[in-house]
């Protein structure tokens, strides 16, 4: 079976580092995609979805808190994962992008904002869990 999402979108607020009782924190993007069109009339139309991506793996964790800030461009693959909690005894419903293992990513797209100029080290901005070689970054099953 697959669960697998792609998603190219702008980030909306620097990465978040969250700590957990096990001591081991995850990492929290807000990814912006949006969509145009033009409607009837021909007049211009655009609609932004806001995406919760949650970063478990290790590796990439640490290059998402180092590297990428508000309005980067990136490249996500991951997991679809919904879930519920509970407040004021009302059941809420959620729905994140997850990144759990080596096999999803997380890859700057375009240029990096001003100030980022030196030589990040994951050849092009791609980070997948798996060593720095560039053969391993372009093919996650190797």
């Amino acid at each position: 079976m697959l669960n697998r999402v792609q998603l190219i979108g702008n980030i909306g607020q620097n990465p978040e580092l969250v700590p957990t009782a096990s001591g081991d924190p995850f990492a929290v993007l807000s990814v912006a995609t949006s969509k145009k069109w033009r409607d009837k009339r021909g007049e211009p139309q655009q609609s932004t979805q806001w995406h919760s991506v949650t970063i478990f793996h290790p590796a990439t964790r640490e290059f998402v808190m180092k590297y990428l800030e508000k309005g980067m461009q990136v490249l996500v693959e991951a997991e679809l994962n919904y879930y519920t909690t509970e407040k004021n005894g009302e059941t809420l419903y959620h729905t994140s992008i997850v990144v759990r293992s080596g096999d999803h990513c997380v890859r700057i797209l375009g240029s990096k904002p001003k100030g980022q100029e030196h030589n990040d080290g994951h050849h092009n901005g791609h980070h997948n869990g798996h060593n720095d070689a560039p053969e391993a970054q372009q093919n996650p099953a190797g």
